[in-house]
């Protein structure tokens, strides 16, 4: 059998378009949040996506829609100034609005463009084709398996690790 560039796209060695869309989104969202996108919490919320998506529908559109709707509004803010705390909630709230059109005028255009690619491949997202099949027992495993280094990080702090 003959190895053939188009054989590999047709069957993606396990990846799809979604999961393609999926990982793109989860990354914008951690960046518009403030986070440094580490591919490890990438690839956690990627598997604990893809193993709620196929226990319920519901459960996934809310979370897609929230996380969208959170990273819509708080990019301008996070990509500038970091990841959400009581200090930047409360400054937000004591804000005068002329402080605040200025603060929207002088943010750059990519942050909007990011914004707004969030709430696209959000809107994506939820027409991807939903199927009551349960993936692999791999994507379980992956999934609890990430799960354990952030974890890891709390505890070495510590316990000394």
């Amino acid at each position: 059998m003959k190895f053939k560039k188009k054989d590999c796209l047709k069957h993606g060695f396990g990846f799809y378009k979604w999961d393609v869309f999926l990982t793109s989104w989860i990354s914008l969202v951690h960046f518009s949040l403030g986070y440094g996108v580490k591919i490890i919490y990438v690839l956690s919320v990627f598997f604990g996506l893809r193993l709620l998506f196929g226990y319920s529908k519901f459960l996934y559109i809310s979370i897609i829609l929230i996380l969208s709707l959170v990273g819509f509004l708080y990019a301008p803010v996070g990509v500038i100034y970091g990841y959400p705390d009581v200090n930047v909630v409360g400054s937000f709230l004591y804000t005068h609005s002329s402080e605040s059109k200025e603060f929207l005028i002088g943010t750059p255009i990519y942050i909007y463009l990011t914004s707004f690619s969030i709430v696209l491949l959000g809107i994506f997202l939820l027409k991807m084709p939903y199927s009551k099949k349960i993936y692999s027992s791999r994507v379980k495993a992956f999934f609890l398996f990430s799960l354990s280094f952030p974890q890891h990080g709390q505890l070495s702090d510590k316990v000394g690790f």
